[in-house]
């Protein structure tokens, strides 16, 4: 992941450092995100980005991620 803005680790660098993973099972993408700074967790619109990482890792996983049941509402929200 890159911000376009970064000034510590400019995307030349990610995209530099992605090409030196040469192992056949080793699987490197570099997506740059426009307008976005280093510190990309702490910035406007983070969401989106963990969600695509996340999407990313969940695409790339050697096993299918564990089904999680979704969480019952808390009993003083349930009506009788």
């Amino acid at each position: 992941m890159a911000g376009s803005r970064d000034h510590i680790m400019p995307p030349k660098v990610q995209w530099s450092n992605a090409a030196h993973y040469e192992a056949a099972s080793t699987i490197t993408d570099v997506v740059e995100f426009g307008g976005m700074p280093h510190l990309l967790p702490a910035a406007p619109g983070w969401e989106e980005i963990a969600d695509y990482v996340l999407a990313w890792a969940v695409r790339h996983a050697t096993t299918p991620p564990p089904v999680v049941p979704e969480p019952s509402a808390p009993a003083e929200a349930m009506t009788v």
